[in-house]
């Protein structure tokens, strides 16, 4: 259903949701090319379990910021991330932030992994996706193929460039690399 901003946006939003029959079931196929929106917000515990056929084209082509919203305690919280990530949205787990967080979430646009710029003949397999919000750090992880390479992360809001983050990564400075291949395994199996 669509909405519209006005005075009454609160209590018309409330009165909708309230009269739903919320059966558990949830499907991801919809035909999101005819949605005529500036944004979509998408509650949902990320766990696709009716029609599963179309599991993988979720949101396929949509020129929209998707939000995602969860606030049950088992999810996926690897696909909400994903499909807002991917769509240049936010993930909101009201498990874990108040109201007031969450609507702060879904109005200021956090900083985000615009770019991540590499050789390939030096890098392979580089992670994080495009999108992906800085909040209190992040991290790269990727495949070394020689014994050096060079990266360039570029942070920005609404697709503007605000930081730019230049690194020589070496094969020989690393001493962790046990903890390095989990990080990127993990980022792998997430994207």
């Amino acid at each position: 259903k669509k909405f519209k901003f006005s005075d009454s946006l609160k209590s018309d939003l409330e009165n909708f949701i309230s009269s739903q029959n919320f059966d558990g079931a949830t499907s991801y196929s919809f035909n999101t090319g005819k949605i005529n929106s500036d944004e979509i917000i998408f509650f949902t515990d990320g766990i696709e379990n009716w029609n599963e056929a179309d599991k993988n084209k979720f949101f396929d082509g949509i020129k929209i910021p998707v939000f995602t919203v969860n606030s049950s305690k088992s999810a996926n919280y690897s696909k909400l991330k994903k499909i807002a990530y991917q769509n240049k949205g936010v993930f909101v787990n009201l498990e874990e932030c108040d109201v007031s967080s969450a609507v702060e979430k879904l109005c200021i646009e956090p900083l985000r992994i615009i770019s991540v710029e590499f050789n390939s003949k030096d890098f392979s397999d580089i992670f994080p996706m495009q999108n992906e919000i800085v909040e209190k750090g992040f991290s790269v992880s990727g495949i070394l193929k020689k014994k050096k390479g060079k990266l360039k992360i570029s942070l920005g809001r609404n697709g503007k460039v605000e930081k730019v983050i230049e690194k020589t990564v070496s094969a020989v400075d690393s001493q962790e690399s046990e903890k390095i291949s989990r990080l990127w395994a993990m980022k792998k199996i997430d994207s």
